[in-house]
């Protein structure tokens, strides 16, 4: 079988949720500890990989109950599942990349995990010291990211990369990617980044609501714009199909 054409490398907080879920369940279960690491990150302050272990260390095993039982109040955007039909008939993989927590993804995604490629996060474990919380863990951390998404995207990337993203945690993604598409803030970062990498990216606007169909509907030209000799292949007219009929 050949190998496919791109594989689409996905955000899950307020990408596939309409909210940013984690910022909400933690906001929710220990708001003391969450705003004043919240604050330092998005002022570049703090990185990812330093933020969620101060976090961990400060949760007890009730509080991350506590989470994932108020992950249940959130679902898939409407568009998410038309999205995932539109790429399984395009035989394109969709890989889930989040820089939060299994447990929490699996909350809202669990019935549709079939569905994915790969579903990539932090795993969850007790601190070896009962007294200090818990720890994350990923095979793929780096010294800025606790799971570092550009890492990801090497170890399962096939054909083009493809990023779909929202916020600060998917920059490092989006600058190793083929094609970006992006909501606002996402936008703004990385075409205001002055990095050779991000010089030559597409970075789109990708907005709430209807985001996943426009993106979905935006993708084909886009990768047949960046396939040298690709007149329309076969592999792509369902997801042309599909796109269009949502």
């Amino acid at each position: 079988m050949a190998p496919p054409a791109a594989t689409v490398f996905c955000d899950f907080d307020g990408t596939i949720t309409a909210e940013d879920t984690f910022d909400a369940v933690a906001a929710a279960v220990v708001p003391q500890v969450w705003w004043p690491l919240k604050e330092r990150l998005f002022n570049f302050e703090l990185n990812l990989r330093d933020a969620m272990a101060s976090l961990a260390s400060a949760l007890s095993p009730a509080d991350l109950a506590a989470m994932v039982e108020h992950m249940g109040e959130f679902e898939p955007r409407p568009g998410f599942l038309p999205f995932l039909d539109a790429l399984d008939a395009a035989g394109l993989p969709f890989v889930l990349v989040s820089g939060g927590l299994v447990p929490l993804v699996e909350k809202v995604l669990g019935p549709h995990r079939h569905r994915l490629e790969q579903l990539v996060a932090a795993t969850v474990q007790p601190h070896p010291n009962l007294n200090q919380g818990l720890e994350f863990h990923s095979p793929f951390r780096s010294s800025e990211e606790l799971v570092a998404k550009a890492e990801v995207m090497e170890r399962y990337g096939q054909g083009l990369r493809v990023v779909i993203g929202d916020s600060i945690t998917d920059l490092r993604m989006a600058e190793a990617a083929d094609l970006v598409f992006a909501r606002a803030r996402s936008a703004i970062g990385l075409t205001s980044a002055a990095s050779p990498t991000t010089a030559g990216m597409i970075s789109m606007m990708w907005r709430p609501c209807s985001g996943l169909r426009g993106c979905c509907r935006q993708l084909l030209p886009e990768l047949l714009a960046h396939l040298p000799g690709v007149q329309h292949p076969g592999q792509f007219l369902g997801l042309a199909k599909t796109c269009h009929q949502r």
